[in-house]
């Protein structure tokens, strides 16, 4: 999104990973003590972790990037993102995929089959 907490972003990749949020109760709102949770959580085990929209690599850069690098090996990282500089930026490797806008007839159809299932 455009706008994110890196605190409550640290919070829910721990979560995720099923691990152990410090603090009293799992309360930390403590960055320096929420990175060495996330890289503890997730420390040599695969994973796929996927960043849906990203609009800035600040998320990744600043935050995810250092701890995520403690996985096991074979981990990808999967952005969607409306911006050709973010995805250049995080060093996207080739093929990534540019998704055309739906047409409106097949927007309509794809809500159609949705809404009727």
């Amino acid at each position: 999104t455009k706008e994110f907490s890196e605190v409550e972003l640290l919070r829910t990749a721990i979560s995720a990973a099923d691990g152990n949020l410090p603090g009293p109760g799992g309360g930390s709102q403590d960055k320096a003590l929420l990175v060495p949770a996330l890289v503890s959580a997730i420390k040599d085990k695969k994973f796929f972790l996927v960043l849906d929209d990203l609009w800035d690599v600040d998320a990744w850069n600043k935050h995810l990037m250092t701890p995520f690098s403690y996985g096991g090996p074979g981990s990808r990282v999967l952005i969607t993102t409306r911006h050709d500089t973010v995805a250049r930026s995080m060093k996207a490797f080739h093929p990534y995929h540019h998704v055309d806008k739906l047409a409106p007839q097949d927007a309509r159809s794809l809500l159609k089959k949705q809404v009727c299932t």
